[in-house]
């Protein structure tokens, strides 16, 4: 799969749930640009301790979240991170666990840019 250039303003989803959608492998990234006022919600964030290691959230450049030796578990907008200008979600050779999942969040009042490209799956 590969999405570019898409262009849309407002409340934009990214959700992904081992118990759902079990994969094995993914290497894909989605980058999200939004000029100065991105703002990014972390609905919900529960990884192990392997997958953590595989998956890799960023607000301008900077991790969102650290792994613990637990994985990382991140409860209901938990994390919240204004006047953005872009964000990246990126998955690394995961094979997801039954209990993995991520739901987070996007605001943007003018228009934000989604490139994502999942093509590089094991």
């Amino acid at each position: 799969m590969s999405i570019t250039n898409i262009t849309d303003t407002g409340y934009h989803n990214l959700y992904f749930a081992g118990k759902s959608t079990p994969i094995r492998g993914l290497s894909c990234f989605c980058d999200i640009n939004g000029g100065v006022d991105l703002v990014f919600y972390s609905i919900y964030i529960n990884l192990n301790r392997e997958s953590c290691s595989r998956v890799k959230i960023t607000a301008d450049n900077k991790p969102v979240y650290n792994c613990t030796d637990d994985g990382v578990y991140i409860s209901y907008n938990g994390i919240i991170i204004r006047e953005l200008k872009k964000a990246r979600i990126e998955f690394i050779d995961m094979t997801s666990d039954y209990d993995d999942a991520i739901l987070i969040e996007f605001y943007q009042k003018e228009a934000v840019k989604y490139s994502c490209d999942c093509s590089q799956q094991g």
